[in-house]
């Protein structure tokens, strides 16, 4: 990669990459943190309703990464739910201070299924 893009470039996909799955994810700037997600699905949220805080296991089942609230509740109390690659803990919100770059929340539900939520 480095050949072909250059340095920089190399070294920005390394980082994301590492980002993908750690916390670190927070600290990508918001293209490189936008490349990351590129093929995760996404939706839109009020900016009103993070003000006041959704239910983590509401927003899993709006976006799609649980079929029933019950079903995300159960990923959340059995460690399987992340904000912004965050484990959180039942009756977690999710709340407007957690947007990444004042507009993003990356959901995750396991290793692999990944949703960018959009404040709007």
């Amino acid at each position: 990669m480095t050949l072909v893009h250059g340095e920089d470039a190399a070294l920005r996909a390394e980082r994301a990459g590492e980002a993908l799955f750690a916390e670190t994810i927070a600290e990508l700037d918001e293209v490189t943190l936008l490349q990351v997600v590129a093929d995760a699905p996404s939706s839109k949220v009020s900016r009103s309703e993070l003000d006041d805080g959704i239910d983590v296991a509401e927003l899993l089942v709006r976006a799609e990464l649980a079929t029933s609230l019950a079903e995300a509740r159960r990923y959340v109390e059995q460690g399987g739910a992340y904000v912004n690659n965050v484990r959180v803990e039942a009756g977690a919100k999710v709340r407007a201070t957690q947007l990444l770059h004042g507009r993003y929340v990356i959901l995750r539900r396991g290793r692999r299924q990944m949703h960018l939520v959009v404040a709007a």
